[in-house]
């Protein structure tokens, strides 16, 4: 097993905050681990991807900070527009939800701030992605199942053209009956977020083992990173890597705390942040969202997370890290030479 830090940041830190309580660790309580500790790690800023958070610098301008663009839906709005919102507070220079004509002010009512394009046909959708600035495209959230051909093209399209790749909800399930043409074009740059429905669909044959154990079998079959959301959330790289988030609460379990995830993802996804792997974002994204609902508290609903933003950022912003040395080896002693 790869050194699974490593696969998160290649810095390993230590978190210097003055003032700061010391980090306490999550109990993982519900989860069947594996046998080795090393097969994952908790979820926490000090694994390495904390210090690899930057603000926008004073010169920058949107087109620094990437575009995403959204397949919007012509019944389930809603989570569309929490995604957008979502992708918007983690950074996104631009946020483009491409929409039916009959939805589209639904989506433009959602935020000023939002960009929204019509098209009539899913299957059309890489026209909106031609632009190489367009780094990042979530589908999914509220996508639908009711023109299946057209979502899966908008899939694999959006895929061929070198989009970063944030599908979830009805992108997973619309290819329940024939998962092996999606693995055949998925790649690294892909991130897939099933529940646990979605993740029984896609791969029903690995429905044995610890949640971390067929997490990783998932990300090795799809070579994508894998996002198994739950109580526990774990995030499963390619090349090995396992990642287990528990610090959500019980009010993440209301229509749309996914969709939100998934904006977050791809937001924090399209702002390209130097020496930030897409793992490591995806592992920041996850645990802001968890602590989003943790300090909202009681009575969540999935639109509160996006409020909780700009807090959490300032936060993350302001702590200090150094890099943690590693100690040197110890010589071993010379072996003395036997007298002749």
């Amino acid at each position: 097993m790869a050194d699974v830090a490593q696969l998160v940041e290649p810095l390993v830190v230590v978190q210097v905050v003055a003032g700061s309580s010391p980090v306490v660790r999550p109990i993982f309580s519900g989860l069947s681990m594996p046998k080795a500790a090393a097969d994952f790690i908790p979820n926490d800023p000090a694994i390495g991807w904390g210090a690899k958070l930057q603000p926008k610098s004073t010169d920058s301008h949107k087109y620094d900070h990437g575009h995403v663009v959204i397949l919007g839906s012509r019944r389930y709005t809603g989570a569309g527009c929490l995604a957008a919102v979502a992708a918007l507070r983690m950074g996104a220079g631009l946020v483009t939800v491409v929409s039916p004509s009959e939805t589209a002010p639904v989506y433009r009512m959602a935020s000023p701030s939002l960009i929204v394009e019509l098209c009539e046909e899913t299957a059309r959708f890489k026209e909106h992605l031609k632009d190489e600035r367009r780094n990042v495209a979530l589908i999914g959230p509220g996508a639908g199942l009711d023109n299946p051909g057209g979502l899966r093209k908008a899939v694999f399209d959006a895929i061929q053209m070198q989009k970063i790749c944030i599908l979830d909800a009805d992108a997973l399930t619309v290819f329940e009956n024939d998962p092996q043409s999606l693995w055949r074009t998925t790649n690294e740059m892909c991130v897939l977020t099933p529940h646990e429905g979605e993740f029984a669909r896609l791969f029903p044959d690995l429905a044995d083992g610890s949640k971390v154990e067929r997490a990783q079998a998932a990300a090795l079959r799809s070579r994508a990173i894998i996002v198994l959301k739950g109580h526990e959330t774990v995030i499963a790289s390619p090349q090995g890597g396992c990642v287990v988030n528990s610090n959500g609460t019980g009010w993440l379990a209301t229509a749309g705390a996914g969709d939100v995830l998934a904006g977050m993802i791809a937001g924090l996804a399209a702002r390209n942040l130097a020496d930030l792997s897409l793992f490591g974002t995806v592992c920041a994204a996850v645990w802001m969202h968890g602590e989003g609902a943790t300090n909202f508290g009681p009575a969540l609903i999935s639109e509160d997370i996006a409020g909780e933003l700009p807090a959490i950022w300032a936060d993350l912003l302001s702590r200090k890290y150094v890099t943690k040395a590693a100690k040197p080896a110890a010589a071993k002693p010379a072996k003395k030479k036997k007298a002749a």
